[in-house]
């Protein structure tokens, strides 16, 4: 029995932060909600792109730096 060959997905060496790639997401169905005219998408997302840009400038809990033992 073989295997059916693996589609590879590209590796980019570029990759955003997690909270900056979630916020150009959000950016950009923000702008689809606008385009829509779909006024409780727009609130909606407007809060949570405020929710990504202050965790993205707040400082790192202290549980989740590193533990020296």
């Amino acid at each position: 029995m073989t295997e059916a060959p693996r589609a590879s997905t590209p590796i980019a060496t570029d990759r955003k932060p997690p909270i900056e790639a979630a916020a150009s997401a959000v950016e950009q169905a923000l702008a689809e909600a606008h385009e829509a005219g779909d006024l409780a998408a727009v609130r909606l997302l407007h809060a949570v792109l405020g929710l990504l840009c202050v965790s993205a400038s707040a400082p790192a809990p202290a549980s989740a730096e590193p533990h020296m033992h």
